[in-house]
């Protein structure tokens, strides 16, 4: 677990909320942080409902996913010849689109319909998004960084 994530989950265990998104604030990635504002504004203003704790917990977990992918911002050569972690380098980056033409390109064959329902997802998302009827503060697309994330993970083993 990155080390960031672990000291915000242990704020979060002892209800020190404000240091909860002080700690955390320093790692989210960019696909992440509009629901990480969000959620602070949310505590800011003093709504958070009852199971805020638990949608911390869960967000920080997603945070923790991103660094669980081994990307490195300097990649080594043994990185720039890893298809895997140049996939996983993209999807960190907030670049979805480039991510599917690679696994598309790759691994087209082993995932099948698998990548082609998330990929579609990804399309409706942007297609509401571009509408403006997207509602969920960008949850979906966590939702479908977050399966994609565990795709690439399924292809490692």
């Amino acid at each position: 677990m990155h080390p960031k994530v672990e000291i915000a989950l242990r704020k979060l265990q002892n209800a020190e909320i404000s240091e909860y998104f002080v700690t955390l604030q320093e790692v989210v990635p960019d696909p992440l942080k509009y629901r990480f504002n969000a959620l602070k504004q949310q505590f800011i203003n003093g709504n958070p409902g009852w199971d805020f704790p638990q949608i911390l917990e869960t967000f920080a977990r997603e945070v923790d996913g991103y660094y669980n992918c081994n990307v490195n911002p300097n990649p080594s050569p043994s990185t720039e010849n890893n298809p895997m972690a140049k996939i996983r380098k993209l999807i960190a980056e907030g670049k979805i689109e480039q991510a599917f033409q690679q696994l598309n390109q790759r691994y087209q064959s082993e995932l099948g319909n698998e990548l082609t329902l998330l990929q579609s997802r990804y399309n409706r998302y942007l297609r509401d998004q571009r509408m403006g009827i997207v509602e969920d503060g960008g949850r979906e697309l966590n939702r479908i960084t977050y399966a994609l994330l565990e795709l690439v993970k399924s292809l490692e083993k």
